[in-house]
């Protein structure tokens, strides 16, 4: 699992990410970035839609994935606040697809 200094950015930082950031997008993810001139670490928030998966199990179950695989490539990322939104086409793709980037 992720560090835990590396995970959870609260409810302002998030917003404050949608209101000004860079976007980069594949087939599964959607990587929103903002950079933050104080930070000295990449922060990451995953945001999953109900709709995309209704029981918090099987939400929970795609963050552990997802902040598995940001684990293995944490040194790739730039300090800053990332949300890592995710697509209906996740699910669909067994396993966690190599490369989130």
């Amino acid at each position: 699992m992720l560090p835990k200094i590396n995970r959870g950015l609260g409810k302002e930082e998030i917003d404050a990410v949608f209101a000004k950031n860079t976007s980069t997008k594949n087939e599964y993810f959607t990587i929103l970035k903002r950079e933050i001139k104080d930070e000295t670490l990449p922060r990451f928030a995953i945001l999953i839609s109900k709709k995309l998966a209704k029981r918090a199990v099987d939400r929970n179950r795609m963050k552990r994935l997802v902040f598995d695989q940001i684990q293995e490539e944490l040194s790739n990322y730039s300090p800053g606040h990332y949300v890592v939104l995710i697509k209906k086409s996740f699910e669909q793709k067994r396993p966690l697809p190599g490369n989130l980037s």
